[in-house]
């Protein structure tokens, strides 16, 4: 039980390094704007827009 609770402790905190550095650099737009062209084009193959 233990062993989770750190691994997902180290997760979070990889993350939130992650969050922070990118902040800095000014990348995390266009990282979110990304993921969301990625997210869009996986949704297009699902769905029409109108």
């Amino acid at each position: 039980m233990k062993q989770l609770i750190v691994m997902i402790a180290t997760i979070l905190l990889g993350i939130a390094i992650a969050v922070v550095v990118l902040g800095f650099s000014g990348t995390a737009e266009n990282l979110s704007s990304g993921v969301n062209t990625k997210i869009m084009s996986t949704f297009d193959g699902y769905y029409t827009h109108d």
